[in-house]
C-alpha cells in the first residue's frame, strides 16, 4: 500500500493552523514547542517523500533569496545580542516560519489541498470569533481577547479570515447561492468581532483593506469606499475623537496612557546607537530601559516599560539593524510584484477571489504592524506565512529545480534521522529547562539551557537563601558566581547588577564590601538611568555608610524621576534632620506624607506604584 505523503504533509500544516490560535496565539513555551515539533515532523515527512518520489522537485520563488538573507542577518545579530537566550528563542521562531513557507510552496499545489488549508483557517477563525463574542456579551461588553493575549492581536488575526471571505465574495466567482450566503455570514461575524475589540490600528487596516478590495473590483468601488471613509471621519464631533488622534495614543482609560510616538522615538535612538546589527533579535525589551521616557500628569511617571516598539519595522531595525529592514522591504516588494502578476493571470478565473483575499489579509496585518506588534504572535505570523506560500504556489511562472536530496544514497535516511533527532532535542531542551525552573530545579534547568541568565539569577537567589539558613560558607561564593554568570549572559540587565550589589552589601563584612557594592549599583544605573529604585537603593547604601552628601544626591534624583516616591522623601527628611536642617527635613517629611496619602487613595495600584507608595517610617537602611 502506497503512503500518500502529500496528504500527510497537508495534515501537518492543517494541524498547525488549527492549534496555533487556540492557546494565547501559541505564545506559551509549551504551545510554541508543540508547533515546532509539528513543523519538524512535517519536514521529516517531506524529506521521506523527496526520497521516495525521485521526481520530487523544489519550487524556487522570488522570496527564497530575501528569506535566506533575512535569516542570515538575524543569525549574525547573535554576535551583538544583549540577551542571547531571547535572541536564540526568536531565531527558532523565525526559522520555523521559513520552514512553514517552504513546506506550503513545495507541497500545497492542488485545489483540494489549498481548500483544506483555507477551510482550516476559516474554521478555527469562526471558533475563536464565537469564543470572543461570548466573552464580549458575558463581560459587560468589554473588548474580548478570545484565545489571544490582548484584543489588538485578536483583531489583527481576524483581518486574515475576513479578507479571505471578502475577497471570495467580491470576486463574484463563488458558485452557489448557499455558499455565498455562508461566506456573507462569516464576513459579518468577523467584522462584528473586530468592531467589538475597538482596536484602532485594526480599524485603519480594515479601512485600507476595503479600499484595496473595492479598487480591485472596480475603480468606482474604490472611490466610493474612500469617500465613505472620509465622510465617517468628518462626522466625528471633535478632532480629539478622530481615529488618527486616538491611534497615536495607547491605553484608552489606562492612567499611564503613554504614546506610541514616544516609543517610536526610543526605537529610533536604539537604531542610532546600534545601526548595523542591532541589539539582537528579540531584545527590544532588554534594550528599552536605557531609552525610557517619562509620562507627565500621572502618579508614576516611569510606571510602564515597553516590551515592544508598537511598530514591527522599527523594532526589527532596532534588533537586527537597518540592513535587515532593507531585506524585509526587498521581500515585500518581491511578494507584491509577484501578486500583481498573479492577479492579471487569474483575472476571470475561480482562484482570483482566493488570491486577492489572501493578499488583502497579508496587507492588512502589515499595515497594522505599523502601529502594533501582531507579528510577535506566532498564530498571526503562521497564517501570514501560509497565505504567502499559497499565493506563491498559485503563480504559474515559478522555476522548478530538481531536488539535490533525491539523489543521495542509502545513507539518506540515516542523515535524516540524525538531523531530526538533533533538531528535536534543540527544540525540546528550552521547554524542559522551563519546566525544571518552574519546579525550582534551577541546576537541571541550566543543564538544559545554560544560556538563560534568569536561571542563573534564580539559582544565585537560592544559594543566598541557603547561605542565610545554614551559614555554610560554600553558598556565598557560589551565589556570587551565579549572579556574575547571569550578568555575562544578559549584560544589559541592570536589575542583576543591583541584586549583586545588594548581595555584597548584606552578606560581606568590613569596608571592602562597599567598593564592589557601589560599583555594581553604578553599573545598574548606567544601564537603567531612569530607574528611581536604583537611585533610592544607592542613596540608602550611602546613608548607611554616613556618606550623606552622596545619599542626598541619589535620593533627590529618585524624587526627580518620581515625585510621588514617598519613602525617598521620608529618608531624605531623616538625613536633613540628622544634619540639623530641620526646616528642610519637615518639608520633605510633609511631602512624603502627601505622596503617601495620594497613593493610598489610588484604586488597584500596580506593583510599581505600590513601591512608590510604601512609607515604612524608619531611618534609612540599605
Amino acid at each position: 500500500m502506497r503512503i500518500d505523503w502529500e496528504r500527510l504533509i497537508t495534515l501537518g500544516l492543517v494541524a498547525i493552523v488549527l492549534f496555533s490560535p487556540l492557546f494565547r496565539a501559541a505564545l506559551p513555551i509549551w504551545a510554541i514547542t508543540s508547533v515546532y515539533l509539528t513543523v519538524l515532523v512535517t519536514l521529516a515527512i517531506w524529506g521521506v517523500r523527496i526520497r521516495e518520489d525521485r521526481e520530487s522537485n523544489l519550487v524556487r520563488t522570488p522570496l527564497d533569496l530575501p528569506i535566506l538573507f533575512f535569516i542570515f542577518f538575524a543569525s549574525l545579530s547573535l554576535i551583538k545580542s544583549i540577551n542571547i537566550h531571547h535572541s536564540i528563542s526568536a531565531l527558532y521562531r523565525l526559522i520555523s516560519y521559513a520552514l512553514i513557507y517552504f513546506l506550503v510552496v513545495n507541497n500545497i499545489k492542488s485545489k483540494i489541498e489549498i481548500r483544506k488549508l483555507t477551510s482550516s483557517i476559516l474554521g478555527v477563525s469562526v471558533f475563536v470569533t464565537l469564543y470572543g463574542l461570548v466573552e464580549f456579551f458575558t463581560s459587560n461588553f468589554a473588548p474580548p481577547f478570545s484565545t489571544f493575549p490582548n484584543q489588538n492581536i485578536f483583531a489583527s488575526f481576524l483581518l486574515i479570515p475576513l479578507s479571505l471571505t471578502l475577497g471570495r465574495l467580491l470576486s463574484g466567482r463563488e458558485r452557489g447561492r448557499a455558499k455565498r450566503i455562508f461566506l456573507g455570514i462569516m464576513t459579518a461575524l468577523f467584522l462584528f468581532a473586530i468592531i467589538t475589540t475597538r482596536s484602532r490600528g485594526t480599524f485603519l487596516s480594515l479601512a485600507l483593506i476595503v479600499i484595496f478590495l473595492g479598487y480591485l473590483k472596480s475603480k468606482r468601488y474604490g472611490l466610493v469606499a474612500l469617500a465613505s471613509l472620509i465622510l465617517i471621519s468628518s462626522l466625528l464631533p471633535t478632532p480629539v475623537n478622530s481615529p488618527l488622534v486616538r491611534l497615536m495614543t495607547i491605553g484608552g482609560k489606562d492612567p499611564y496612557a503613554y504614546t506610541r510616538i514616544s516609543i517610536w522615538k526610543s526605537a529610533l535612538f536604539i537604531i542610532r546607537d546600534h545601526p548595523f546589527l542591532g541589539t539582537g533579535l528579540g531584545t527590544f525589551e532588554d534594550a528599552f530601559p536605557r531609552y525610557s521616557f517619562p509620562v507627565e500628569g500621572v502618579f508614576a511617571r516611569f510606571g510602564k516599560k515597553a516590551s515592544f516598539a508598537h511598530n514591527e519595522y522599527l523594532q526589527l531595525a532596532s534588533e537586527i539593524g537597518i540592513f535587515a529592514l532593507g531585506i524585509l522591504l526587498w521581500l515585500l516588494y518581491a511578494f507584491f510584484q509577484k501578486a500583481r502578476e498573479l492577479f492579471k493571470t487569474l483575472q476571470g478565473k475561480e482562484e482570483y477571489g482566493l488570491a486577492i483575499g489572501l493578499v488583502a489579509g497579508i496587507t492588512g496585518v502589515l499595515i497594522h504592524s505599523l502601529v502594533d506588534f501582531p507579528l510577535h504572535a506566532p498564530a498571526v505570523t503562521i497564517l501570514l506565512t501560509i497565505n504567502a506560500g499559497i499565493v506563491m504556489g498559485l503563480s504559474s511562472s515559478l522555476t522548478i529545480h530538481h531536488s539535490p536530496f533525491a539523489v543521495l544514497g542509502k545513507r539518506y535516511y540515516l542523515y535524516l534521522v540524525l538531523i531530526i533527532l538533533i533538531l528535536g532535542y534543540a527544540i525540546i531542551a528550552p521547554y524542559l529547562a522551563d519546566t525544571y525552573a518552574e519546579r525550582g530545579e534551577y541546576r537541571k534547568a541550566i543543564a538544559q539551557n545554560p544560556l538563560c541568565g534568569e536561571y542563573h539569577y534564580e539559582l544565585a537567589n537560592l544559594y543566598v537563601k541557603q547561605y542565610r539558613e545554614t551559614g555554610d560558607s560554600y553558598y556565598r561564593p557560589s551565589a556570587c558566581e551565579e549572579f556574575k554568570r547571569a550578568i555575562r549572559l544578559e549584560p544589559r540587565n541592570g536589575y542583576y547588577h543591583r541584586c549583586l550589589a545588594k548581595f555584597y552589601h548584606q552578606n560581606f563584612t568590613g569596608k571592602s564590601r562597599i567598593e564592589p557594592t557601589i560599583r555594581e549599583m553604578k553599573k545598574a544605573l548606567g544601564l537603567s538611568p531612569y530607574d528611581c529604585f536604583f537611585h533610592y537603593e544607592l542613596g540608602s547604601i550611602y546613608a548607611h555608610e554616613k556618606r550623606y552628601e552622596e545619599a542626598i544626591h541619589h535620593y533627590k534624583k529618585a524624587i526627580e524621576l518620581e515625585p510621588n516616591y514617598a519613602q525617598a522623601h521620608y529618608n531624605l527628611g531623616q538625613i536633613y534632620e540628622e544634619l540639623g536642617k530641620m526646616e528642610i527635613a519637615k518639608e520633605e517629611i510633609r511631602e512624603a506624607e502627601e505622596a503617601w496619602e495620594k497613593g493610598r487613595r489610588k484604586s488597584s495600584p500596580t506593583e510599581y506604584e505600590k513601591q512608590l507608595i510604601t512609607l515604612q517610617r524608619k531611618a534609612p537602611a540599605p
